[in-house]
């Protein structure tokens, strides 16, 4: 009887998890028709990483607390103190290799980060935020296109911001 027991309960504490995907599967094959491949990689997911593919959050992967195992639809990766864009685009690419290869699914992130009025890194351009410059009253100035290298200099490719 503690037999079948310590079974029952190694399958309740192992059996949830779900195996990993072969690199076979057909959501990666990308000769099929992208309707197949959504619909297969769908039909693979748990709710759980279903709920974690719609999810934004502050964060990387150097807090042990956090566990990103179910995947995550975007992680705000910041610059480390001090860091440049070359190392904090080496930090941003070793935390989407763990995305890829170390979750059950493989699904890369979309990283990003905050620039409301301008991205917050060194050596990065702040700007004024968009109520201010609706306060100018100066149509023109207001709606001139605004420089995208400030972004690509600190190494963030994707900034949530009215202004991107």
């Amino acid at each position: 009887m503690r037999a079948v027991a310590a079974v029952c309960c190694a399958w309740l504490a192992l059996g949830f998890q779900q195996p990993p995907v072969a690199q076979t599967a057909p959501y990666k094959n990308a000769a099929l028709p992208i309707e197949a491949r959504v619909q297969d990689l769908i039909g693979r997911m748990t709710l759980e990483e279903k709920f974690w593919q719609m999810f934004m959050i502050p964060g990387d992967l150097d807090d042990p607390s956090q566990n990103y195992s179910h995947g995550a639809f975007g992680l705000q990766i910041s610059a480390a103190s001090g860091a440049d864009a070359r190392a904090h685009a080496a930090r941003i690419n070793a935390i989407q290799t763990f995305f890829v290869e170390r979750t059950r699914l493989g699904i890369p992130i979309i990283p990003f980060e905050e620039a409301l009025h301008g991205l917050k890194a060194p050596g990065a351009t702040v700007f004024p935020q968009a109520i201010a410059l609706a306060a100018m009253w100066d149509t023109p100035l207001a709606a001139s296109p605004m420089p995208p290298r400030p972004k690509r200099a600190a190494a963030a490719f994707a900034t949530r911001s009215p202004q991107s």
